[in-house]
């Protein structure tokens, strides 16, 4: 196959390792939508100036709309383990449990891996570089709306806004 897209979905995949795609073990790393959200609002707006609200990506993210750019058509994870709406990976890593869950998925394997892995996005950063709580990021509106958006993954993986 050609180069393939860093988030692949789970049916090109497939479909590019059809022969094999039973035989793989097949896991990806999954994260907290809430969390997720507030990354990459601050990712896609890192180099604006005068970046929308969190509450206006929020408003434009659910609405479909891509706030001049700035929002992906593809910001919905929930096609990237499934294919027609049915989970077709193995296993997952949370992000929330990565070093744990990534060695079990090495025991798997069996491989052993020595290393730790660095999660550095335990806490969000504002722009000036202070850390703080996602949820400081959420009007109750805002955190139902993403509720609704993501209800798939959300309720597949037991995630809770903490209120």
């Amino acid at each position: 196959i050609g180069p393939t897209p860093a988030h692949a979905r789970a049916v090109e995949l497939k479909n590019a390792f059809e022969s094999e795609w039973e035989n793989y073990l097949k896991f990806c790393v999954v994260r907290n939508p809430w969390t997720k959200t507030v990354s990459d609002y601050f990712w896609r707006t890192k180099k604006i100036s005068n970046p929308p609200s969190f509450s206006d990506y929020v408003t434009e993210l659910v609405s479909g709309q891509s706030l001049g750019g700035i929002i992906p058509d593809n910001h919905d994870n929930w096609k990237t383990y499934t294919i027609g709406d049915t989970v077709s990976v193995d296993r997952f890593i949370k992000f929330e449990n990565l070093e744990e869950d990534f060695q079990d998925i090495m025991s798997l394997l069996g491989l052993e891996w020595e290393r730790s892995l660095t999660n550095s996005k335990k806490n969000t950063r504002n722009s000036s570089g202070a850390r703080f709580s996602y949820k400081d990021m959420y009007t109750p509106g805002a955190a139902d709306q993403i509720h609704d958006l993501y209800r798939k993954e959300i309720e597949f993986f037991g995630y809770e806004f903490p209120r």
